[in-house]
């Protein structure tokens, strides 16, 4: 797979399950850094981003209300 995101960074919200999980499974299968996001409980995240990081990808869990400005600015300065 040619990683066409390779020195990039993304952060995931909702990345604990579903429709997230998978974007930021993919991102990450393309080369990027990715933060997985979630609000309250993290759900599956733990076991993805330790998958993630066992075939050699950087990835993170950060919690935050997206809908917080002070949240998303720190979860911003956490992946950063």
């Amino acid at each position: 797979m040619v990683e066409v995101l390779s020195g990039k960074a993304a952060l995931v919200s909702g990345a604990s399950r579903g429709i997230g999980l998978a974007a930021a499974v993919a991102l990450a299968e393309a080369g990027a850094s990715v933060a997985f996001n979630y609000f309250d409980v993290p759900h599956e995240a733990p076991e993805a981003i330790e998958r993630l990081r066992r075939s050699g990808r950087r990835a993170m869990l950060v919690q935050g209300d997206v809908a917080s400005a002070t949240d998303v600015d720190r979860m911003v300065a956490e992946t950063g």
